[in-house]
């Protein structure tokens, strides 16, 4: 018998989270450096919207199989 542990998306979610705020916050510091005011203020937030979407379509291709 064979037990595969299916993956979960809130594990994938969890880490896209994490990774994209810490790569916003890197654009965001950037930002701060160059005086771009603009990519301060959405470094973060773009961060966070491709985490969670790379993270999802990693779930996605994981559990295609």
């Amino acid at each position: 018998m064979t037990d595969k542990k299916k993956p979960k998306l809130e594990n994938y979610l969890t880490y896209g989270i994490l990774f994209g705020l810490l790569g916003g916050s890197i654009v965001s510091t950037i930002g701060t450096v160059l005086g771009y005011v603009f990519i301060q203020i959405v470094g973060a937030g773009i961060g966070l919207s491709l985490g969670m979407m790379i993270a999802c379509v990693l779930y996605y291709y994981e559990t295609k199989r």
